[in-house]
């Protein structure tokens, strides 16, 4: 293990490689999350008692024309302190426009996941005119061009800050060139760039300063001495930024919400209060209840897993849900309901074996403390929000948190919610059925095996970086690295799709392989937890390798790289007759002759394999 290392902005980068540090590291970083303690902790990084084998890896780039040395720091130890093992590389001072417009610059030698670019007014407004405005925005343009050309990874670009005075003061607003206008609608055109790029993103600096405050989050000495625009204490919030991004890159993001109902949902104890006698309403204290409700649904309507963790008699809470005029969220927003008398932990411990969601995967909103010291205490992966006693703050203690930062929205994100109603729906025609294959024969499943289309390609990388149990060499793929592959020709990319009688599931599983000769490579395969036990991942794989086999493959290759989180997978090759070719501490790989290969598929399945006629049959491999 290497400690990192980095130089002043002289002229010379810094590559860093390879840390580790220790579980009482990682407890006093969680503990105090100031940029001095970080700062400390930085300068200890090395330490032995390395993180477990299976730490998720990112490399992160650093460009700029201010100083960004403190923020890496920062970064690196909160990405430690979140499991993930970060390399990063920081360019010279000033140098970002030779290291992205090169593309045999050390920046794409380097190859990022996340490129973070900083650049000031200086640099994008120098001219504030009208055609200083355009040069800025296209020298971006041509930033995000060759970026998007020389590597496979993701560019965050900030925007700029928004000048709170000028020299024009009071007439600042009526000159259509001012400072102030030229600023936003830099920043305006900087936001539609982004928009039209799958892997260009603006980090919103603007918002970020204007929720912490301009005067105190702006340092100008420190900026006139030494670059460096920002007061020490804004810097985590801006660190906070990257760290959602890297935990979106790695599939780290968290994507259910438990709740707990009394002074959570409503103000007041329903039990005792009555349904006319909890604060839910238009007027305080039952507004604020009613903005936080409407923040629920709207993470419900981005993707976000809604589930209830309540401590009551079930028919005074439902009464509230199914017939309160005030309540916004009904029980058919709720993928999972746990309404009893036993400990919030045991609930929680539950409620993500029904929906097959890692604990890691949870936040837990409850405003009784108790509760969620035990909650953390029990489930120490579930991030517990520390709710104020003021319930109008708590929408902002949801939004405070970077654990729901995505790439990109899908139509799989928008109807997540419906997708998990009616998951909760065949649990329940699964309790009143005879033996589990007589249930699945009855659910009318429908797969559609088909190439990844553009219209596919957000929600097949999104299943790429977020899948994380039923995924064997967890490959974190973008969009752009999908599209690359599909266009290779030694490269099988197949998707499936899943639908029955209770809905469309949507794209829910991948497999790609890499044709080498005669040898097939799976190099991914993954299946969405809320699929799995049907047989499709056997349907995937087998369609997969027949496309192989009609290519002139003989053999097969496949790899298990063991993770934190992939256990559910692992015995996959063994039990389809696959040879354990070796075995290491971090994974094991398998071989197979395809003519030997038994891969069955149950006749329970109605396949549609439309779209890859002509590519290869199912049956060119074993029944």
């Amino acid at each position: 293990m290497t400690k990192t290392s980095f130089r002043e902005p002289n002229g010379s980068a810094a590559v860093v490689r390879g840390m580790a540090v220790s579980a009482e590291w990682v407890s006093r970083a969680k503990a105090d999350r100031s940029f001095l303690n970080y700062h400390r902790l930085w300068r200890e990084i090395g330490s032995t008692d390395p993180q477990a084998a299976g730490a998720a890896q990112v490399s992160l780039a650093w460009l700029g024309n201010v100083t960004l040395e403190p923020l890496a720091r920062y970064v690196t130890v909160g990405c430690l302190a979140e499991g993930v093992n970060p390399s990063t590389y920081e360019a010279p001072y000033g140098q970002h426009a030779q290291e992205l417009l090169d593309g045999s610059s050390a920046l794409y030698q380097f190859s990022p996941n996340l490129a973070i670019l900083m650049l000031d007014q200086t640099e994008l407004l120098a001219e504030r005119t009208p055609a200083g405005l355009e040069r800025g925005v296209s020298l971006i343009q041509s930033f995000i061009a060759s970026f998007e050309k020389h590597s496979r990874g993701m560019l965050l670009i900030h925007n700029l800050p928004v000048p709170t005075r000028s020299a024009l003061h009071n007439l600042e607003q009526r000159d259509e060139h001012g400072e102030v206008r030229l600023t936003r609608r830099f920043n305006e055109a900087l936001a539609a760039l982004c928009q039209t790029s799958s892997r260009a993103f603006v980090i919103d600096l603007e918002s970020r300063l204007a929720e912490f405050g301009k005067r105190a989050a702006i340092d100008v000495r420190m900026n006139h001495i030494g670059r460096l625009p920002f007061a020490i204490d804004f810097l985590p919030v801006l660190a906070d930024e990257y760290l959602g991004y890297v935990k979106a890159a790695r599939g780290l993001n968290r994507k259910c919400l438990v709740l707990d109902a009394d002074n959570t949902l409503w103000g007041g104890i329903v039990g005792e209060d009555g349904i006319a006698g909890i604060a839910l309403g238009p007027t305080a204290p039952g507004n604020a209840f009613v903005a936080f409700q409407r923040l629920l649904l709207a993470y419900y309507q981005r993707g976000v897993i809604l589930a209830l963790n309540s401590r009551n008699n079930p028919s005074d809470l439902f009464e509230v849900l199914d017939s309160h005029p005030h309540q916004v969220l009904t029980r058919e927003h709720f993928a999972a309901v746990r309404v009893n008398w036993q400990s919030k932990s045991d609930n929680i411990a539950e409620i993500a074996k029904e929906l097959n969601i890692g604990l890691d995967s949870m936040v837990f909103v409850d405003d009784d403390p108790v509760n969620r010291a035990d909650v953390q205490r029990r489930h120490p992966d579930v991030l517990v929000v520390d709710l104020p006693r003021d319930p109008s703050g708590y929408p902002q203690s949801l939004l405070a948190l970077n654990d729901w930062f995505a790439l990109w929205l899908t139509e799989e994100d928008r109807r997540r919610g419906e997708l998990y109603a009616a998951a909760r729906r065949r649990i329940e025609a699964e309790s009143s059925s005879g033996s589990g294959e007589d249930y699945l024969r009855k659910l009318g499943l429908h797969v559609t095996l088909a190439p990844i289309d553009d219209f596919g390609l957000a929600r097949a990388s999104q299943l790429c970086l977020r899948t994380n149990q039923f995924n064997a060499t967890t490959r974190r793929y973008t969009e752009a690295d999908i599209r690359r592959l599909r266009a290779l020709p030694e490269w099988i990319l197949v998707s499936a799709t899943l639908r029955d009688r209770f809905g469309d599931s949507g794209m829910i599983g991948l497999c790609f392989v890499e044709l080498i000769s005669d040898i097939a490579t799976i190099d991914t395969m993954l299946m969405s937890c809320r699929a799995l036990g049907r047989g499709v991942e056997d349907a995937l794989v087998r369609k997969a390798l027949a496309i192989a086999a009609s290519r002139g493959a003989r053999r097969c290759r496949a790899e298990i790289r063991f993770t934190l989180k992939n256990a559910p997978i692992r015995p996959y090759y063994r039990d389809r007759g696959f040879t354990l070719e070796s075995s290491e501490q971090d994974g094991e790989r398998w071989v197979a002759d395809l003519s030997d290969l038994r891969i069955a598929v149950p006749d329970y399945l109605e396949i549609d394999a439309q779209a890859l006629a002509g590519v290869g049959d199912a049956h060119t491999i074993g029944s």
